[in-house]
């Protein structure tokens, strides 16, 4: 909702690294994932978060319609230790 109301435009991955950031500080263990998915000739990318395989913080209707870069945790942590 924060995001929705926020005077700059918040993109999944802003929105996805601060949730991260924020329940992690509170003990859960999430994953951040990425997709792909191809519209009208355009490749688009999406990201969302899980805790223990359940989706928090995206639909599934939305999620489905990407397909999941499956990335090493090694190479996820280094996406973020570089947007820090």
């Amino acid at each position: 909702m924060a995001a929705r109301h926020h005077i700059f435009p918040i993109n999944c991955l802003r929105r996805c690294v601060v949730q991260q950031q924020l329940l992690t500080q509170y003990g859960y263990d999430l994953a951040l994932h990425f997709g792909v998915a191809k519209q009208d000739a355009r490749l688009k990318a999406h990201c969302w978060l899980t805790h223990k395989g359940q989706l928090i913080n995206d639909g599934p209707e939305v999620v489905n319609t990407y397909t999941e870069l499956k990335l090493a945790t090694e190479q996820s942590q280094h996406i973020l230790a570089s947007l820090r």
